[in-house]
């Protein structure tokens, strides 16, 4: 697999990951609150503030897709 396809794909993948940090971010912590309860025998209890801040994890998910996709395309010219 070349370059261009491996940062097309991380960018992809990034801006899949914002969005599912803006529309279901109760989803991704209930995942979390199964894990800890289960995996690591541990207490978690989200709350509205908890949500707010998995929403604002898209930011650098977004702007990792833009460098990823930036990056395929600058491996496009070499």
């Amino acid at each position: 697999m070349d370059d261009r396809t491996k940062h097309r794909l991380l960018a992809v993948g990034s801006l899949l990951g914002a969005i599912a940090h803006v529309v279901a971010p109760r989803a991704m912590l209930a995942g979390v609150e199964w894990w800890y309860n289960e995996g690591l025998q541990a207490d978690f209890e989200s709350s509205e503030a908890t949500v707010r801040r998995v929403r604002w994890l898209a930011v650098p998910n977004a702007l990792a897709a833009l460098y990823f996709w930036k990056r395929a395309a600058d491996s496009d010219s070499t």
